[in-house]
């Protein structure tokens, strides 16, 4: 297979970003007629589908996670790089650092959800108030699509759910955001943090949700910051497995002790996070990077 080996890293972006846009195409197109196949369903109704059939909504969310996320950094990194898994850092982490990863998203709850507090409490100007509840409207949309992956009524649909919210975003926007993009960037800028922040603010703005920027801005920072001193894609992987996990968790016990409309974890909260418990938040995220730093060095 010919390969792109000696390409520049500009190009390789454009590449990168060919490649992606062209799996989303060429893959949401075939899984669209398939569902229209197998659901017996007009073309023109597929956005209809996928709020009122669950079954379609599930196997749509699958084939677009995919055909974005999975698919196109690998397929790039075999066709450019000659050892595209090492490339990506598919290398085995210790014990220890998977640890960390997985206490660093706990550490950090405190902080993201007060920055969840300050960005929910943006107001646009009055002038641009019909943007501002335009971007709320489309949160809901996103947020009733995201209650049909939140189903528990039986063991099939848990494991698959989980698949959905948790497995394959954790995996697919890993290896495209940290494996790929940043590394790419990092080698145009010679600068890995203006490289993480670049990454961190594409990851967050492909989520299409304004009040929930900043929070997963700062997380897709802690996620790059992992992937560098960590050397190993599966440090940010674990991390963001666990993020996703534990909503999906939270959620399902509110839902247990039947007060999820008083308290649901997947709303952020208009309630003034105590700045304690975010200061010390903050100072153990960034103890851990640093940790991770100095066993680097």
């Amino acid at each position: 297979m010919f390969k792109f080996t000696n390409t520049s890293s500009f190009n390789q972006l454009i590449i990168l970003f060919t490649i992606t846009l062209g799996s989303w195409l060429i893959i949401s197109i075939s899984a669209s007629y398939a569902g229209v196949l197998i659901w017996n369903f007009d073309i023109a109704d597929l956005p209809q589908q996928v709020s009122i059939n669950h079954n379609f909504a599930r196997y749509f969310q699958i084939t677009q996670s995919i055909a974005l996320f999975v698919l196109p950094p690998l397929l790039f990194a075999f066709i450019t790089q000659n050892k595209p898994l090492n490339w990506l850092r598919v290398t085995s982490p210790s014990k220890n650092k998977l640890i960390l990863a997985v206490l660093i998203v706990i550490i950090a709850q405190p902080l993201v959800s007060y920055l969840g507090y300050l960005n929910n409490n943006i107001h646009f100007p009055e002038y641009l108030s019909n943007i501002e509840e335009w971007i709320k409207l489309k949160e809901k949309n996103a947020m009733e699509l995201t209650m049909i992956f939140l189903d528990t009524s039986n063991w099939f649909l848990i494991i698959l759910n989980i698949v959905i919210i948790a497995i394959i975003p954790a995996i697919g926007e890993e290896l495209l955001f940290r494996g790929a993009l940043q590394k790419l960037i990092t080698a145009i800028t010679n600068n890995y943090h203006i490289s993480i922040l670049i990454t961190a603010f594409l990851f967050s703005a492909i989520h299409m949700q304004f009040f929930g920027f900043i929070p997963r801005f700062i997380l897709g920072v802690i996620f790059g910051y992992m992937v560098i001193y960590g050397q190993s894609i599966w440090l940010s992987i674990a991390a963001h497995f666990t993020n996703n996990i534990s909503a999906f968790i939270l959620y399902n016990i509110s839902i247990s002790k039947n007060n999820i409309s008083q308290n649901n974890p997947l709303e952020i909260s208009d309630a003034n996070p105590n700045l304690t418990y975010v200061a010390l938040s903050a100072i153990g995220v960034m103890a851990i990077i640093f940790y991770l730093r100095s066993k680097n060095t």
